[in-house]
């Protein structure tokens, strides 16, 4: 097998953009890019990520770090994410979130709180299908509406 030339990088201000079937379903900006292990895993600071995807309402995320890993098409963010929909006035607080492109997942597998206009939650994790806007609760759930 041939070696393989890599490239690291350092940049500031980067926006990754991923589709799905030629239609674009993400937007990640990043006020500052470098590669990690390898040039096929790009670690981010100060990540604002947009998801536009299925013909819904934008989902807003933004988070401290973040971790893109190309071949897998795993985005990880880190540190104080919140997600906001602001259509339907919904904002969720974590720590860690992680979103495999290949099955539409988001999982998150702490602490969760999510508020929107009449109900506040809170859970030990949460799953997330971005193909059918399905959530699962789970690992100690409280409600208050």
């Amino acid at each position: 097998m041939p070696a393989r030339n890599e490239q690291h990088f350092i940049m500031d201000t980067v926006t990754i953009t991923l589709t799905s079937n030629g239609k674009k379903e993400w937007t990640i900006n990043a006020d500052r890019a470098f590669t990690g292990n390898s040039d096929r895993d790009i670690k981010m600071e100060k990540v604002k990520a947009r998801y536009i995807g299925k013909n819904r309402p934008p989902t807003h995320i933004d988070s401290e770090k973040g971790h893109y890993f190309i071949n897998d098409r795993h985005l990880l963010l880190i540190e104080n994410v919140v997600v906001s929909r602001p259509l339907s006035r919904e904002v969720m607080y974590t720590q860690l979130l992680h979103y495999y492109d290949a099955n539409k997942m988001a999982i998150s597998p702490g602490h969760v709180e999510l508020e929107g206009p009449s109900f506040n939650l809170e859970a030990g994790r949460m799953d997330y299908d971005l193909s059918t806007d399905g959530y699962d609760f789970s690992e100690g759930v409280k409600v208050n509406l």
